[in-house]
């Protein structure tokens, strides 16, 4: 009538394992906070470069003359529709605060910027390779 007892790991192994995944873990989240300190210590609030031909687009908003076609008008060699808006809301609910720019890049998720990079995979297979194994981790988590 005695049942076999079940093998278990000990409590040792347990609290060893537990401590290994929560150092796995803040390693793993390392980047991500090193990055939003980064922001913090040198986020400056200053338009620059390309920044600048975001201001068409307030321009009209203030006005009222804003279009839909004003999104996909040619920047540079590209059109992006979707940026543009994304930064037009959240330069209209930050009074185009450059620095909840930043914190909002650095708040995207690693796989949009792997699946971005995604369509380059044929001509630089070799740059990439970090990036796909990096991804592969990553969704494993």
């Amino acid at each position: 009538m005695d049942e076999p007892k079940k093998a278990s790991a000990p409590k040792r192994t347990r609290n060893l394992d537990r401590i290994i995944r929560f150092v796995g873990y803040l390693l793993i989240l390392l980047p991500a906070a090193l990055g939003f300190l980064y922001v913090r210590a040198f986020g400056v609030s200053v338009v620059q470069r390309d920044a600048w031909s975001m201001v068409p687009l307030f321009d009209k908003w203030s006005a009222g003359t804003l279009q839909i076609s004003d999104f996909f008008v040619q920047h540079f060699e590209h059109r992006s529709a979707f940026p543009e808006v994304a930064m037009l809301l959240l330069g209209i609910a930050t009074k185009y605060d450059n620095v909840a720019e930043m914190y909002v890049i650095q708040g995207l998720p690693p796989r949009y910027v792997d699946s971005s990079l995604a369509g380059l995979q044929g001509q630089y297979q070799v740059f990439l390779g970090a990036f796909s194994f990096r991804s592969h981790f990553a969704s494993h988590l």
